[in-house]
């Protein structure tokens, strides 16, 4: 591949890290001995070897074949703890999703185990009935429509009020996207949003979205994540692939798990049916997640809007700051700056919401992005949108 200025800037950022190890020089150093820059071409010979034994011996060839016992090699030469033993004992838990029936179509979410999950479900089934309204860019009323139902999701399980499950329904995820549940977090709305969350925001981590669509209308939408910087800063490659300094950002995970278990996910991709097959499929980037997930899927299905139309729509962003002395009615909205006009802004501060414009880079740095696929069953067309300007990095400050 041609190196491009992007990742000419992650060679000389980490340059200091992968100079650590002969594995790491050997990987970012080109034949001629000189760091790749922009324009040059990057060969990984080593990774190409990987995957072609990953082609003919599947996974395995990862976890007890010659690739894990490299591994486990090298880290334990860098004084890591990692054994043969924890990779043959390794394997994928499958669970089943969340359900949420939404504007007529059933909506799955990652289980209550993944942090975005229940969240994005709470929030849809707060939002009110979104046919014939105008979109929430457009509209001040919807906007604030929006909020209401994603502080309500976000940030309910934060507080004080959580310990009293009866109080406001705040349980399991389960019973917080059930009917019921919605009837009873509306009603009391006001006495929730006047509180002050006990808890902090939810980080951001380093990802990328996949949505795939094969030939007989199988959907697929996952979230790939090293939850760590462009190739972490241990300098270890063990045939081509980079061991970051995975669940740096998650260490409160790491203190709260038994050792040899897995570690909960904050991701949050969504796939929605109608009538058994699947329309709609989300996966998402970024600090932003839920606020991504919902905008798009109560746009789409809720909204009838054109997901390129969405896509190009102003993102909606996580508050990664809020203020603690505030209850969350009062926290500041952030916006992207020179995004919504004088008028809708003056509206919403009528209504009682203050906003806070962010810069083009820091948005930037909260927002969320996805890869998104809608299908029409009729024609069976699908449209597939990846919203431009990809972020590598993004994690709430």
């Amino acid at each position: 591949m041609t190196i491009s200025p992007l990742l000419a800037s992650y060679f000389r950022m980490q340059q200091s890290a992968l100079s650590r190890t002969s594995e790491g020089r050997h990987f970012a150093t080109l034949a001629n001995g000189n760091l790749p820059g922009a324009g040059d071409r990057f060969l990984q010979s080593d990774l190409a070897l990987t995957l072609k034994a990953v082609a003919a011996h599947g996974a395995d060839y990862m976890y007890t074949g010659d690739w894990a016992r490299h591994f486990v090699a090298f880290v334990r030469a860098q004084g890591g703890k990692a054994s043969l033993e924890d990779l043959a004992r390794y394997k994928p838990e499958w669970r089943d999703p969340q359900e949420l029936p939404f504007a007529g179509a059933s909506v799955f979410g990652l289980d209550a185990a993944a942090g975005g999950g229940c969240p994005t479900l709470e929030a849809l089934s707060l939002l009110p009935n979104l046919a014939g309204q105008q979109p929430y860019w457009r509209d001040p009323t919807t906007f604030l429509s929006y909020v209401r139902a994603l502080r309500l999701a976000q940030y309910g399980r934060y507080l004080p009020q959580f310990a009293d499950l009866e109080t406001h329904g705040l349980a399991a995820c389960g019973k917080r996207i059930t009917p019921e549940h919605a009837k009873e977090m509306l009603a009391n709305a006001g006495a929730v949003l006047e509180a002050r969350p006990d808890g902090p925001a939810d980080r951001g981590h380093h990802t990328e979205s996949v949505v795939v669509l094969d030939r007989w209308g199988n959907v697929a939408a996952l979230v790939h994540s090293i939850n760590a910087v462009v190739w972490g800063h241990t300098g270890i490659i063990v045939d081509g692939i980079p061991i970051a300094d995975a669940a740096a950002i998650n260490k409160q995970y790491l203190l709260a798990s038994k050792p040899g278990s897995a570690l909960p996910s904050d991701l949050a991709p969504v796939i929605a049916l109608r009538n058994g097959k699947p329309i709609l499929a989300v996966a998402t980037v970024g600090s932003s997640v839920v606020l991504e997930n919902v905008r798009l899927v109560a746009g789409v299905l809720g909204a009838g809007q054109d997901l390129q139309t969405l896509m190009d729509a102003p993102p909606l962003l996580l508050n990664t700051a809020p203020p603690t002395d505030k209850p969350i009615s009062a926290w500041p909205e952030p916006i992207p700056l020179n995004t919504y006009d004088a008028d809708f802004l003056n509206a919403l501060r009528l209504k009682g919401l203050p906003v806070q414009e962010e810069t083009p880079e820091r948005t930037r740095a909260i927002r969320g992005t996805a890869a998104a696929l809608v299908i029409d069953q009729k024609s069976h067309v699908s449209h597939a949108v990846e919203v431009p300007g990809i972020i590598t990095y993004a994690e709430g400050r």
